[in-house]
């Protein structure tokens, strides 16, 4: 069963990612031609705080015989008494060449923004290798040149405008049940080539069972670290969470 999500917008998209890392791993469908999903989830706290939460997940991709293209959107909006805290969005773009039945290409690009993490505009374009090492089981390695744009004052020890050269890498596992019910785990790490100590951290694992053949519930935890977040914004942060997503 198609679960995952992909809908529109190359140049610019919105997304939920912190700090703009995203686990392509658990996006990635096995079905032949075009298709499309889409997934919308919402929260509401009454009481001494009042906050809403509304996010949306969407996507097209192609998967050729020896080739696949995927367009990622993301976006999640939220608001506490009455303010918004919460702007965030992304859009990621990728193909994947194959170049044998366990090696393949990957080229990808991305831009992104994180208000409340400070992140005006993050660009990134990238290329690597991602290999099958037994079946479910995959590495992935990558460059990648980062741009970012944030929202500092003058006297922030955190640089305002950075460029980057990044090793990204990761391993993922992907298990599918005679039931449909699909898992993912993946842990992505990205280091500065100059500098490995500025790196970033992933990890992730999502369940996505199937409601009827079009509709899943998909449940998800995430973990990030940023080993030098910008002045004011937490080094790690998780999120354990749940939605519906729906194929188009």
């Amino acid at each position: 069963m198609h679960i995952v999500a992909l809908v529109l917008g190359t140049l610019c998209v919105l997304a939920v990612p912190a700090r703009g890392q995203v686990n392509i791993e658990k996006l990635r469908t096995a079905s032949l031609g075009l298709s499309a999903t889409g997934s919308v989830n919402a929260a509401l706290r009454t009481g001494s705080v009042e906050r809403r939460e509304i996010g949306f997940e969407g996507r097209f991709d192609f998967m050729g015989s020896s080739n696949a293209t995927l367009v990622l959107l993301q976006s999640e909006l939220g608001w506490q008494d009455g303010r918004r805290y919460s702007n965030i969005a992304l859009s990621h773009l990728r193909h994947t060449l194959d170049l044998r039945p366990t090696v393949a290409l990957e080229f990808f690009t991305q831009i992104d923004y994180a208000r409340q993490r400070r992140l005006d505009v993050r660009w990134l374009f990238g290329g690597g290798i991602r290999i099958s090492l037994v079946p479910g089981l995959y590495y992935g390695s990558a460059y990648m040149w980062e741009l970012e744009d944030n929202d500092l004052s003058a006297s922030a020890q955190h640089p305002r405008h950075t460029r980057h050269h990044r090793w990204s890498q990761y391993v993922s596992l992907r298990h599918e049940t005679e039931q449909e019910v699909v898992g993912v785990a993946s842990v992505y790490y990205q280091a500065r080539f100059d500098d490995l100590s500025d790196h970033r951290v992933l990890a992730e694992a999502r369940i996505a069972a199937p409601l009827t053949t079009r509709v899943a519930l998909v449940a998800t935890f995430d973990l990030r670290r940023d080993s030098r977040p910008p002045d004011g914004v937490p080094d790690q942060d998780s999120r354990l969470g749940s939605r519906l997503a729906i194929d188009l």
